[in-house]
């Protein structure tokens, strides 16, 4: 598939964007699949977004951010609560930070979201159930 996909984006680019010598620019030229990420990243099934965030059995849930099997175990990152990207990695460790924090008798920061009572968020604890 690769090579048959990678053609078609070499085609439009020539002839959408004016670079009808693309081919003879290309000095280094990678490709980084799937499979080379499960690979370098031991990334399930080179799913660089983490869990898949729709179908029957997700919806629109991640894991929470407490783990429900392992007293102690505290979950952040894109595969966590609440989800992929940059941003969300960085509040899903807020939320994990905030939720140990509670959980050993501190008080989370106020203001900050998932940082109020129900501490890893209210959609944590549907989505476990």
């Amino acid at each position: 598939m690769l090579p048959g996909y990678r053609e078609v984006i070499m085609d439009k680019l020539r002839r959408t964007a004016g670079m009808e010598d693309i081919d003879e620019r290309i000095v280094v030229e990678r490709a980084l699949t799937p499979q080379d990420i499960h690979e370098r990243y031991n990334v399930l099934n080179g799913a660089i977004y983490g869990l898949a965030s729709h179908g029957k059995v997700l919806g629109a849930f991640k894991p929470g951010n407490r783990s429900r099997q392992v007293e102690g175990l505290y979950l952040a990152g894109g595969s966590a609560h609440p989800g992929p990207g940059m941003p969300m990695a960085l509040m899903s460790g807020w939320i994990a930070a905030d939720t140990a924090d509670r959980d050993a008798g501190g008080r989370a920061v106020e203001g900050r979201e998932g940082s109020r009572d129900g501490a890893a968020g209210g959609a944590r604890d549907v989505a476990a159930e």
